[in-house]
């Protein structure tokens, strides 16, 4: 249950319950317990904002999921570009970057080359028969998590 400490337009507070959390978006001051938090890209923990309704992120290593390949969801640990989330590639400055990523691509030893800015991804594969695909990727949906 989520609990609010300090609403910045009431301005009430209530007694500290489990987890303090700050929303960046409203500056609304609130507490939750382990049921209100889901995983967000990362594995970071974040909990809706009562007051605003945005993500708010925090830091807990406790609730912080540690993804691994088995346990590995798409789209709940991956951080997914959007309107809200990265820049806005142009069409432009993709033309841009696809002229850079097929140049590294057609004068590199590797089969696979990438650039990424804002919200576009920009990828090539060279396959065995010599083809090369450039894919433009928009959302761009990105996680990490360390092997063992």
């Amino acid at each position: 249950m989520i609990k609010v400490f300090y609403d910045p337009q009431n301005g009430y507070t209530k007694e500290e319950k489990t987890h303090r959390v700050t929303c960046d978006n409203c500056g609304c001051v609130f507490d939750c317990e382990k049921e209100d938090v889901f995983t967000g890209g990362f594995g970071c923990p974040y909990v809706v904002c009562p007051c605003c309704g945005v993500k708010a992120y925090f830091d807990c290593e406790e609730l912080e999921k540690k993804i691994t390949p088995e346990n590995l969801v798409y789209p709940d640990d991956f951080w997914v570009s959007d309107a809200d989330t990265a820049y806005h590639v142009s069409d432009d400055e993709v033309r841009g970057m696809i002229k850079d990523v097929v140049h590294m691509a057609t004068t590199g030893s590797e089969y696979f080359y990438f650039t990424e800015s804002g919200d576009r991804m920009v990828m090539t594969i060279l396959d065995d028969d010599n083809v090369l695909s450039v894919h433009v990727m928009q959302p761009v949906a990105t996680t990490e998590f360390r092997l063992k």
